[in-house]
C-alpha cells in the first residue's frame, strides 16, 4: 500500500454511526403517574390509561412553550406551538435508575463499554403537543460543556403525527412514537437520545395529545460502573490502519502534525473570560471520543484547536488555542483588522496561519506556500497539518447557523472544532512493527506500555 493508501484507511476506519439511540421503555405499575400544578389547584393523572379529558386539563395547566432566538427567550406559535411544564410544577413516578436505560445510552450512543465515563440525566421539562402543535427544525441549547445531549420520553398516549426528526450530515431519521407505542401488549414509553448539536423538529400533531419529558444529559466525572474496560471493533480497525500509517517510514518522516475535523459540535464559552479547550476533551461524543481514545492508546499527544476562516480570503484559516473573546484585544470593527483578520489572529490572539500538507508522490509539500496577502510586508506564524478527515464548518465569529435553540444559549455557542495530533519523526517510531504483532492483546483489552514508545512523554 502507497502512504496515500494507508492515509485513506485511517478515513475509513473512522466509522459514522447514527447520533441517537432509540428504543421502548417497559412501564411498569404505576410508573406514568404524573401529579401536576397549576396555582393552588392541583392533580394527578395515568399516563399508561389517559382519557382525552384528562389530557385536555394537562394541556390547560401547561404554559406556551417558548424557544430560544440569538439568547433571548421569544414566544412564536408560527416556529413552535406546543405547551411545557417546568419540573416546579410536576412530578413523575418514571425512576430511570431503576431502568437499563442510561447504560444503554452510555454503550450505544457514547461507545464507551468500559464504564470509563458517568451519564447524568436531569430532568428538564414536560412538554404537551395537542392537535396542530410542532417545532420547526432546531438545536438544542447547550446549557454547560458538561452537557452532552438530550434524552426524550413518548409516553403511549393516543396521538397521530407529531414524529420527531433528526438531521445529521444530509441523512435523516424520523421515529413515529404513536405507531410504536400503539401496537405494544404492555404499556411501554418511547425514547429517543440524541447529541445536543445535531438538527431536530418535531412534527405536527394531526390529532390526540403528544406527552413528553425531556432530560438534559450530561457528563459525570466519576466512572459509571467497574465492568472490565474492552475495545470496540471500529476502535481496534481505527488503531490497525493508525499503526499501520506510523509505521510507513514515508509519512512524515521528520515528524508533524495530522488533523481530524471532527463530526460533533461541542459548546465553548462565549464571555469575555479566556476559556482554554483541553477541559473539552473529556466530553468529546461518538467517533470523536474513539478517535481521541486510539490517540491515547498509541502515546500520541492530541489537542483541541479552534479554527477560524477570512472570509475575505478564500480558503484561508487560522488556528488557535482557544476561541476568540471578546476581552481579546482585536478590534473587529476595525476596517483594517477587519480585512486582515488572518492577520489580526495571528498578531493580537496567538493564532496561527494553517497550511494544508498533501502527499506528493512520496514526499509531503504545503498545498498553499504563500503567506497571508493582506500583508505580505508581516512574517506570519505558520503551522503545516495534514489533514486526514476535512474540517467542517469552521467556527465563524458570528454562528447565524445557531439562532434557534430550544431557550436561550446562556453564554454558550457550538463551535467546530478539530483535533491535531503530533506525530514524531520516524526514527522514534521504530517500535511500531512490534506494536503491530501486539494487536491481538488489543482486541481483548486497552494497555499503555512504554509511554515514550514515540518519544512524546
Amino acid at each position: 500500500m502507497s502512504t496515500q493508501d494507508k492515509i485513506d484507511a485511517v478515513k475509513s476506519a473512522i466509522s459514522k454511526k447514527p447520533p441517537y439511540v432509540s428504543g421502548t421503555l417497559s412501564l411498569p405499575s404505576n410508573a406514568g403517574l404524573l401529579f401536576y400544578r397549576k396555582g393552588e389547584e392541583s392533580s394527578f393523572l395515568d399516563l399508561t390509561a389517559v382519557s382525552e379529558a384528562q389530557l385536555q386539563a394537562l394541556e390547560q395547566a401547561c404554559e406556551p412553550a417558548t424557544f430560544g432566538v440569538n439568547q433571548k427567550d421569544v414566544l412564536d406559535e408560527s416556529y413552535r406551538k406546543a405547551s411545557k411544564l417546568d419540573t416546579s410544577n410536576f412530578s413523575t413516578n418514571l425512576d430511570l435508575s431503576a431502568t437499563q436505560l442510561i447504560d444503554q445510552i452510555r454503550k450505544d450512543l457514547l461507545e464507551d463499554y468500559g464504564g470509563e465515563r458517568g451519564v447524568i440525566a436531569e430532568l428538564y421539562k414536560l412538554n404537551v403537543y395537542g392537535p396542530g402543535s410542532f417545532f420547526k427544525a432546531h438545536k438544542d441549547t447547550p446549557r454547560s460543556g458538561k452537557m452532552f445531549g438530550s434524552l426524550v420520553v413518548v409516553f403511549p398516549t393516543a396521538h397521530e403525527g407529531g414524529c420527531l426528526i433528526l438531521r445529521q450530515d444530509g441523512k435523516e431519521w424520523t421515529f413515529d412514537s404513536a405507531a410504536v407505542t400503539s401496537n405494544t401488549a404492555d404499556p411501554k414509553a418511547f425514547f429517543v437520545a440524541f447529541y445536543g448539536d445535531i438538527e431536530h423538529e418535531v412534527s405536527v400533531v394531526k390529532s390526540g395529545y403528544r406527552v413528553t419529558l425531556t432530560y438534559n444529559l450530561y457528563f459525570d466525572d466519576s466512572p459509571s460502573s467497574t465492568i472490565p474496560t474492552t475495545i470496540l471493533g471500529s476502535e481496534i480497525s481505527l488503531k490497525d490502519a493508525f499503526l499501520a500509517l506510523l509505521a510507513d517510514d514515508g509519512f512524515l518522516p521528520t515528524g508533524g502534525l495530522v488533523g481530524f475535523g471532527l463530526r460533533f459540535s461541542y459548546p465553548i464559552t462565549s464571555y469575555s473570560t479566556v476559556t482554554y479547550l483541553d477541559h473539552l476533551l473529556g466530553s468529546l461524543k461518538g467517533e470523536d471520543a474513539v478517535l481521541k481514545r486510539v490517540c491515547d492508546d498509541l502515546s500520541l499527544k492530541a489537542s483541541l484547536k479552534v479554527v477560524y476562516e477570512d472570509k475575505h480570503r478564500d480558503g484561508r484559516f487560522a488556528m488557535m488555542d482557544q476561541p476568540f473573546s471578546s476581552s481579546d484585544t482585536l478590534d473587529l470593527d476595525d476596517i483594517r483588522i477587519r480585512e486582515d483578520i488572518l492577520g489580526g489572529l495571528v498578531r493580537d490572539v496567538g493564532g496561527q496561519i494553517v497550511q494544508d500538507l498533501k502527499v506528493d508522490g512520496t514526499s509531503f509539500k504545503a498545498a498553499d506556500e504563500h503567506r497571508c496577502d493582506a500583508n505580505p510586508d508581516s512574517d506570519l506564524e505558520t503551522i503545516a497539518v495534514l489533514w486526514i478527515t476535512p474540517l467542517t464548518k469552521a467556527s465563524h465569529f458570528k454562528s447565524s447557523y445557531l439562532a434557534y435553540g430550544n431557550e436561550p444559549s446562556l453564554g454558550y455557542v457550538y463551535g467546530d472544532l478539530c483535533l491535531v495530533v503530533m506525530v514524531g519523526p520516524k526514527q522514534h517510531r521504530s517500535r511500531v512493527s512490534q506494536h503491530l504483532k501486539e494487536r491481538s492483546i488489543c482486541s481483548t483489552s486497552r494497555f499503555k506500555k512504554d509511554r515514550h514508545m514515540y518519544g512524546y512523554v
